[in-house]
């Protein structure tokens, strides 16, 4: 109770620094009971969460509570090896499958706000635009923006820019690592990566079909299937319709379904082992998403006037092979190759009015006339092909291969412990990448001043080798590896601690001297045999003292070429080079303390926008833009120090890191407006720049039956100095130490999840983050926010019911910004205009198993 009160007050104590959303004064739809203004909604929403907390921690007080058990093992499964999340290196946070359906989370979006120092910025019909430690894209037009500064990854199947697929039905885990991942995924993972996991098939045959209904028209339809296929393969596929109006009310067409979406979701897997020396796997996805884009409105309100609604558009087709082969007792060969082909097409009435809006008022004769809409058609397609060697080796002795599998899935085992040995351990990766991506743009914009329409047409390539060291000096301990859902963990050596075991398993054994791993809670056993009488059973056993380091190195070739209807053509070859140093001890069998210096390195690209339009601009614009027709690379250096660590018996797990970033050349987006060639110019430029932070996160079982949760984050951010046109001065000024744009101060989200019984369980959750900026050309900000959530869910067996809320509290608040005049009635004068977040959504989802 304590710290939601700490925090409400200080969120409250944050004044918003725009007014609040104004009303319409004629809504097509009732509008709700909201609060008048942030600071009032804001401990209202604290104190619910707070009384909520309270409600369910007095229901669960009740003699039948059993002893609290120790925390489940994480796997984080981006890397070049599966790690658990509480010994590897690096800040990261994973949100799971039940975190996910707790939220009622049907795309991304709905559950980045559970991490620390991320952010999002919508721009269409979904928040696909996303920026860790206050690093990443804002939006997109004209410009091939191929790497987002964040990459996005679902299933190895490389989703970039076309994050909109970022659905989330039958997902397993949402795995969020902040910072550089340069050595495994290059230019396309310059601050951080989302990496999202689908479900594996099962060893034996399951099915489900889940269906749910909410406000504001949200209906969702979606099965599963998934099992064996004989005794070497298996295969699962899922399928799911998402469907809603959004929160938008159209009056000029009297409509209320113009912002709204439509989703189909398509994934099925296919894998296969024919022997223990090989394993195959397939992955093929499809996702069609027919969205509405209607969001900005003249009034700030959910009330729109456009008669031209846009669109956001997405047909999404991919492949992803996978093969690993094992060479002999310590090595492993492993290939992966996708295909993607998307077509994205995005648009937007660009006056957000109908003709005739100033009929009886007092406008501009000329200008209230004015009517345009944009519109983006772009396809994008995409191979790429990975090859990697992995192996490991032992100094002085002769190493022992683990056993294969052991991964955190369905059904796995846990791989077998490496016995004690003194000697050094070394782990190595050695591996060569190549990527081509083609993108062929079609814009279509109708307003007085469009002749005709423009194309282009922008190729790259992108060949790497790389490496990684693992290396662990003699005299460490290992500890075996975990076992699936419904696995074993396997005994780990003399002196390492067992594998945990899985949700119906039985932790391994652990040896002559190491903790056995525990099983958890189901129809196996829920503690393994100790291998030591003087050890509790404890997942966490192992090593003790173990100090590691590891180094990875990528040499990356980048080659662009580039052409439009304007004539402009360019053509780079460049160099991208990241890495990474890191020292790891494991200081105790609980904690874990790290140090890494990691570089990071994007590509850079071609200001479209600007170089399309080039010819047109006044002198004073072309002149400030002549050297910035091209945008260089950025590279990013991330100094990290972090402790991990599991303590209270294993029930508290807490992660903590301290960072401090150099932007070298940062690819910050701004804008120019030529009021006499009535021209918007967007473009990228290079500047430099600082971020700093700190990460906080824990899980905590006070009970069996309770578990609270919180991450918070701290971000500060430094622009050295930028050269941009201010909108208001009409001149171009130069900034220093002005923050980054979608870098909130703070960020949070606390709660807590509890089993009444072995069929009753609740969660609730409160997240909130501070205003930030959103623009170099203006002053303007999004405002700070607080939102709460709750949900309670009833198992029956084969069925299971949820009841679900987000925002209960109904609060306004902004995913994107805009700052700019587009209201005749009031002279066109500049102003922030805000796309907002959903509000109070709340709906029911039943899934029955068969």
């Amino acid at each position: 109770m304590k710290l939601l009160s700490a925090v409400g007050s200080a969120i409250s104590a944050v004044r918003p620094t725009l007014p609040a959303p104004r009303r319409a004064s004629a809504p097509v739809r009732a509008a709700p009971c909201r609060a008048p203004a942030f600071y009032s909604a804001a401990p209202r929403a604290m104190h619910a969460a707070a009384s909520a907390l309270a409600a369910l921690l007095a229901l669960t007080a009740f003699p039948a509570q059993l002893p609290a058990q120790e925390l489940e093992e994480i796997v984080v499964t981006a890397g070049f090896r599966d790690r658990d999340l509480m010994t590897s290196p690096g800040s990261a946070t994973v949100v799971d499958e039940e975190t996910a359906r707790d939220r009622a989370a049907q795309h991304l979006e709905s559950v980045l706000n559970v991490a620390p120092n991320i952010n999002y910025a919508s721009g269409g019909s979904r928040a696909r635009f996303i920026q860790v430690r206050g690093i990443g894209d804002l939006e997109q037009f004209i410009d091939p923006k191929h790497f987002p500064a964040v990459g996005v990854s679902f299933d190895d199947i490389n989703l970039g820019g076309t994050a909109n697929a970022g659905m989330l039905f039958d997902a397993g885990q949402v795995e969020i690592l902040r910072g550089p991942q340069g050595t495994r995924f290059g230019t396309g993972a310059l601050a951080g990566l989302i990496n999202i996991r689908g479900n594996r098939p099962s060893d034996e045959f399951m099915s489900y079909i889940e269906a749910g209904i909410g406000n504001y028209g949200a209906r969702n339809l979606g099965a599963v299937v998934s099992g064996p296929l004989g005794a070497t393969a298996g295969a699962r596929i899922a399928v799911q319709k998402n469907r809603g109006d959004g929160y938008i009310d159209n009056a000029a067409l009297g409509r209320s379904d113009t912002n709204g979406y439509d989703e189909t979701t398509v994934r099925a897997t296919l894998e296969a082992a024919p022997n223990d020396r090989a394993t195959y796997g397939l992955t093929a996805f499809h996702f069609d998403g027919n969205n509405g884009y209607d969001a900005f409105s003249l009034d700030n309100t959910r009330t729109t006037l456009a008669d031209e609604p846009g669109r956001d558009d997405q047909q999404s087709t991919a492949l992803a092979g996978r093969a690993e082969w094992s060479l002999g007792e310590t090595a492993t060969l492993s290939a992966v190759a996708t295909w993607l082909d998307s077509d994205l097409a995005y648009g937007y009435d660009e006056d957000w009015t109908f003709d005739g809006i100033c009929d009886g008022t007092l406008c501009d004769p000329v200008w209230d006339r004015y009517v345009a809409a944009d519109e983006y058609l772009r396809n994008r397609s995409e191979v790429s092909f990975d090859l990697r060697l992995l192996g490991e080796a032992q100094p002085g002795g002769s190493a022992e291969r683990s056993e294969p599998g052991g991964r955190s899935n369905s059904s796995g085992r846990g791989g077998q412990g490496e016995p004690d040995r003194r000697s050094a351990s070394i782990s190595y990766v050695v591996g060569a990448y190549a990527q081509s991506r083609d993108e062929d743009l079609h814009r279509i914009r109708t307003d007085p001043w469009s002749v005709t329409d423009f194309t282009s047409a922008y190729e790259t390539d992108r060949e790497a080798l790389y490496g990684q060291i693992d290396i662990i000096p003699g005299g460490m301990r290992s500890r075996g590896s975990a076992g699936g859902s419904e696995g074993r963990g396997i005994a780990s050596g003399s002196e390492g601690g067992g594998g945990a075991g899985g949700s119906e398993g039985r932790g391994g054994a652990g040896g002559s001297d190491g903790r056995g791993g525990a099983g958890n809670t189901g129809s196996g056993d829920t503690a393994a045999a100790s291998g030591a009488t003087r050890d509790t059973a404890a997942a966490s056993g192992g090593s003790r003292g173990r100090l590691s380091f590891t180094a990875g190195f990528r040499y990356e070739r980048f080659n662009d070429a580039y052409d439009d209807t304007g004539g402009f053509t360019s053509a780079t070859d460049d160099t991208l080079t990241s890495g990474e140093l890191t020292l790891s001890w494991e200081a105790s069998a609980a904690t874990t303390l790290y140090a890494t210096i990691a570089r990071g390195a994007k590509a850079g690209g071609v200001n479209t926008a600007a170089s399309s339009s080039f010819a047109l601009m006044q002198p004073l614009f072309q002149e400030f833009m002549r050297g910035r027709l091209l945008v260089g690379k950025e590279t990013l250096l991330n100094r990290e120090v972090g402790l991990k660590g599991r303590y209270a018996d294993g029930r508290l797990a807490l992660r903590a890191a301290l960072f401090a970033m150099d932007r070298d050349n940062a690819q910050l987006e701004s804008w120019m407006w030529d009021g006499v060639s009535f021209l918007w110019i967007g473009f990228l430029d290079n500047v430099d720049g600082s971020n700093a932070g700190a990460e906080l996160e824990f899980e905590f079982d006070a009970t069996s039956r309770t578990r609270f949760f919180a991450s918070l984050g701290w971000l500060d951010t430094e622009v050295d100095r930028i050269e941009t046109y201010d909108l208001d001065l009409g001149d171009f000024v130069v900034r220093t130490g002005i923050e980054q744009a979608k870098s909130p101060e703070f960020q949070f989200n606390v709660g807590a999840s509890v089993s009444f019984s072995d069929r009753w369980r609740a969660r609730v959750e409160v997240e909130g983050r501070d205003d930030n900026r959103f623009g170099y050309y203006h002053a303007g900000s999004l405002p700070s926010y607080t939102l709460l959530n709750a949900s309670i869910a009833a198992d029956f067996g084969s069925t299971e019911l949820q009841l679900w809320g987000r925002n209960l509290a109904d609060e306004d608040y902004a995913v994107h910004g805009l700052y700019f005049g587009n209201d005749p009635r009031k002279g066109w004068i500049n102003e922030t205009y805000l796309q907002y977040g959903e509000p109070r959504v709340v709906g029911v989802t039943v899934r029955y198993s068969f």
